[in-house]
């Protein structure tokens, strides 16, 4: 008897990323999200645990430049500050 799939767990993905799940999915006859569970569930069966460090490491530092990145774009928008041009 399969599980229930109750928990829900929602993450921003680039457009790019939803692009490529949309249209791997469609060339799969699936949704997005289907394929995405497929994916999760091929990482957790398949990575083992220094794998799994190094790709967080490297998710947690795009993380930050995008978040750092946003910042930049909304602070220039807000008060037409340029950080390179007071350097």
């Amino acid at each position: 008897m399969s599980q229930s799939l109750k928990a829900k767990q929602y993450i921003p993905v680039t457009e790019d990323e939803s692009a490529f799940l949309k249209k791997e999915a469609a060339a799969r006859g699936i949704g997005a999200g289907l394929l995405a569970r497929v994916l999760f569930n091929y990482g957790v069966e398949h990575l083992d645990d220094q794998q799994l460090d190094r790709l967080v490491a490297e998710e947690k530092k795009a993380s930050k430049e995008r978040v750092s990145a946003g910042a930049r774009v909304a602070v220039q928008a807000r008060w037409g500050i340029n950080n390179e041009e007071e350097k």
